[in-house]
């Protein structure tokens, strides 16, 4: 802990708010858009939400692991994100 910053793994908290994090894929979606953990994705017109398992990028369907390697970013389009859109992980 240094002043007001704490980091964690999967957090961070600065002046009092906790932050989370989103590691990047190291992929870009169909529209050239940065893939995150917490994303939301449309592949085969099915909603994903992007994650990060067992050293991995997964996808997972209501908190399931549908597909374990993520598939050609080409075939991937962002929707939004679990933090920011939590009406779509009901879907």
């Amino acid at each position: 802990r240094t002043g007001d910053e704490w980091f964690s793994s999967s957090s961070c908290e600065l002046n009092n708010m906790t932050y989370s994090l989103m590691q990047f894929t190291g992929l870009l979606d169909k529209n050239g858009k940065e893939i995150y953990e917490g994303d939301l994705v449309m592949y085969n017109t099915q909603l994903f939400d992007v994650d990060y398992y067992v050293h991995a990028f997964v996808m997972c369907q209501k908190g399931v692991v549908k597909i374990y390697n993520l598939p050609s970013p080409n075939f991937l389009e962002i929707v939004g994100n679990k933090f920011e859109n939590p009406e779509l992980t009901t879907r």
